[in-house]
């Protein structure tokens, strides 16, 4: 849930979790923090689901080298996340598509197309916004702004987001239904994808009661 966070620490703890992965793929990992006593009301979970994806991507199609940085703005009521990489680069076609539940870019390597969807969502939930700069051949930047701050409303209509969306710990013992009506149709999902079964979850656990399993031994 939303809660004052301190963002230096909260990119620390991504960043150090990436690092022996970048060195793994002899790539270089830049990381400009913001002022160690900055906080920001987010929902830290999300926000390191968000930049983990945004790592991820950057580590598979960069060629030598991904910066992260975190830059407050002079207003001091907005922040910004960027993540660069000198990779590939996005077709002007794809940029305006990339964000889109399931649409993988021309020459994407294998993944769900959805990462980007999710981390969309997030962004738009936190009342923030991303874009990506890029050319092909020129690498990609992500930008996402998020406000430094959060209204109480805003983190209740956030819980209840979570609660739709949330994918039950104990996946196989457990149905899970929409609390405003009953449910009588049930619905198997099985994907090893956690982001794919995040997504399915909520986009179908209003029409059924579901239960997910990442393989059939599950």
């Amino acid at each position: 849930h939303f809660k004052a966070q301190n963002i230096s620490e909260l990119l620390h703890a991504v960043c150090e979790r990436f690092e022996p992965t970048f060195q793994q793929n002899g790539k270089k990992f830049s990381v400009h923090y913001p002022d160690d006593r900055f906080t920001a009301i987010v929902d830290g979970e999300a926000i390191t689901k968000v930049v983990s994806n945004l790592l991820t991507n950057a580590n598979k199609y960069s060629k030598t080298s991904v910066t992260l940085s975190c830059i407050i703005e002079p207003d001091e009521e907005h922040f910004r996340i960027v993540v660069s990489d000198d990779g590939v680069g996005i077709s002007e076609a794809d940029r305006e598509r990339i964000f889109q539940p399931f649409y993988q870019a021309q020459d994407n390597k294998p993944g769900t197309g959805i990462g980007l969807n999710i981390v969309k969502n997030i962004v738009d939930l936190h009342h923030g916004t991303i874009t990506v700069d890029s050319e092909v051949g020129q690498g990609s930047t992500f930008t996402i702004t998020l406000p430094v701050m959060q209204s109480e409303m805003d983190n209740k209509n956030w819980e209840k987001e979570k609660e739709n969306e949330e994918i039950p710990n104990d996946v196989i013992s457990d149905s899970h239904s929409s609390p405003s009506s009953p449910l009588t149709s049930h619905l198997l999902i099985v994907d090893d994808s956690d982001d794919m079964l995040e997504f399915l979850f909520g986009s179908l656990n209003q029409q059924y009661q579901i239960a997910t399993a990442h393989d059939g031994i599950e």
